[in-house]
């Protein structure tokens, strides 16, 4: 099995085989990083291919130094889906509107609510998710559905790690306050 640097190398060669290998080990991943933050299945289909397109032709971006291979490829499809969501005209509301109306409250009750894994309460924390911006759903599905640490999500978005701290709590915030209405 090719190892990513390997695999890299051989995409700079524009071997077929490579195109096929990085399609096999991440076209999944990069598939449910936009499919999570895209409504349509169709749309997030078009989405990856555009992403996997997009990191064959550019592959000479990658910076192996700088990030992992899987980290660069959720990195353009956030961008994508992030493009994708711009055009379909998303209502913003900015969080800062809403957040003077919250009551205060800690990082622990916000954890012990999330973390309820009942039944009910699963299904619940699906919904919220689905009512959540798209860019709120970026957040939570690298954080939780791909376990990324923060400072990979700060390079993935092109952030700083301040500013995920603030949004990631934000986010959990407001599905805290949808899960106890």
């Amino acid at each position: 099995m090719l190892d990513d640097l390997t695999l890299v190398k051989a995409l700079k060669k524009n071997s077929r085989e490579a195109h096929d290998k990085l399609v096999a080990r991440y076209g999944q991943m990069v598939f449910a990083v936009i499919a999570r933050t895209v409504q349509d299945v169709r749309d997030a289909e078009e989405l990856t291919q555009d992403t996997l397109l997009a990191a064959m032709l550019h592959i000479n971006r990658f910076n192996p130094r700088r990030s992992h291979l899987s980290t660069w490829l959720r990195t353009i499809a956030c961008n994508k889906a992030a493009s994708f969501n711009r055009r379909v005209d998303t209502p913003v509301i900015p969080i800062e509107d809403i957040k003077d109306e919250w009551p205060a409250i800690t990082e622990e009750q916000i954890e012990l609510e999330l973390s309820d894994v009942s039944e009910d309460n699963i299904q619940r924390l699906r919904q919220a998710v689905l009512s959540l911006l798209p860019d709120e759903r970026m957040l939570i599905s690298l954080y939780y559905f791909d376990s990324m640490s923060i400072s990979d999500i700060a390079l993935t978005t092109n952030t700083t790690i301040q500013i995920i701290y603030r949004k990631l709590f934000n986010v959990r915030r407001k599905l805290y306050d949808i899960l106890t209405k």
